[in-house]
């Protein structure tokens, strides 16, 4: 779930909504940027971008759930990601976007 300009008790009462619906049909709720946010909601993880906090400290806050990370199009990101913990990884843009600026190069 991203909601990134809502406020927090806007997307947590949001959050908690879609978590009941997601428990209906047995899919897994990740919460965008926030660990803390995702522990609030009682979500099943969260999702974590380069500038967001480290997996290490969303780990001491979500304990065993799932934790995913950002890396672009870097296999040096993917590597410090597995070794990091995450749970899983998600990569792109690999090619030229109008959309969105490419800070990353493949390696």
């Amino acid at each position: 779930m991203r909601l990134k300009k809502d406020k927090e008790s806007n997307i947590i009462y949001i959050g908690k909504k879609i978590k009941k619906l997601c428990n209906t049909f047995n899919v897994k709720l990740l919460i965008n940027d926030s660990p803390i946010l995702a522990k609030k909601i009682g979500a099943d993880g969260c999702h974590l971008g380069q500038n967001d906090m480290s997996i290490h400290k969303a780990r001491k806050i979500l304990k065993n759930k799932i934790i995913g990370l950002t890396c672009h199009n870097s296999k040096s990101l993917v590597l410090k990601a597995i070794t990091g913990g995450a749970d899983y990884i998600a990569l792109g843009a690999f090619f030229f976007t109008k959309t969105k600026e490419v800070k990353y190069k493949a390696d």
